[in-house]
């Protein structure tokens, strides 16, 4: 039997070239801009672990018992995390071995942007009770309001967030932030968008202006904004529609407890 383990310097090269993933979160990890873990076997079976805790598995000779014997006995794996597009096989032998873990397998659905040339700007579509701006260092303290660690989850810091993500917010009359566009990945020129908007601030049309705004950034860096999310978030496809925003690829996703570290 074949043992996955973490690569080494050698075998990063040869992941490079192997292996490509649609996601920008898997794909950044590969590409080494962000951080994860990347485990291969003799036979070039790989998974990849985004340290957010998503992943991806990569099969070419494993069907995949060889991969759920070895997450299920290394301690030193997050106990919970999930796995992008498992084919049939891999879920079904993950229920199998339903004393080991608790699996819920949903349906996402990835939309690619179709437009080819900059939106119009969308701030006079704000009341006076809003402004606009870009994270910068200035107000990016001010964005723990939305809970999210975005300095920590995706990116590796509070300067490779504002470097990279292309961050833009839109504040209240208070100056507080209540709606945020970002790109949790940048990988393979494509931005992979997370929007977020404070409950209390939603049906005001803030998500469609600070999106707006990230698709203009993103096009003026040459990036393609990747739209991710699961098939029964109306409210989402329908934002990502109105943008023009192509379906790209329904998956499954699977979310995977161990049951007890061995």
């Amino acid at each position: 039997m074949t043992r996955y383990k973490l690569i080494n310097e050698n075998e990063l090269a040869y992941v490079q070239k192997t292996y490509h993933s649609s996601f920008p979160i898997i794909q950044s990890v590969i590409d080494g801009l962000q951080q994860g873990s990347i485990f291969i076997n003799s036979q070039n079976d790989c998974w990849v672990l985004h340290k957010a805790g998503f992943s991806e598995v990569f099969l070419k000779n494993d069907d995949g018992t060889e991969w759920i014997d070895f997450i299920a006995g290394n301690m030193k794996l997050p106990q919970y995390f999930h796995v992008y597009n498992p084919d049939a096989k891999l879920i079904n032998y993950l229920q199998l071995r339903n004393e080991t873990f608790n699996t819920r397998v949903r349906e996402r659905i990835q939309l690619s942007y179709e437009n080819k040339s900059p939106l119009k700007d969308s701030i006079n579509a704000l009341d006076d009770c809003f402004t606009l701006s870009k994270v910068t260092n200035n107000n990016f303290e001010s964005l723990s309001v939305f809970n999210l660690d975005l300095e920590s989850k995706f990116w590796n810091s509070k300067e490779e967030f504002i470097k990279h993500a292309l961050g833009v917010v839109v504040s209240n009359k208070e100056d507080m932030p209540v709606s945020l566009c970002y790109a949790a990945a940048v990988a393979d020129q494509r931005a992979e968008i997370d929007v977020v908007t404070l409950d209390n601030y939603r049906g005001k049309g803030l998500a469609k202006t600070v999106v707006n705004s990230f698709i203009n950034s993103c096009m003026a860096n040459n990036l393609l904004p990747n739209w991710d999310c699961f098939v029964d978030n109306i409210s989402s496809i329908s934002t990502a529609k109105s943008f023009n925003f192509g379906i790209k690829n329904n998956y499954k996703f699977i979310s995977i407890f161990k049951n007890s570290l061995l």
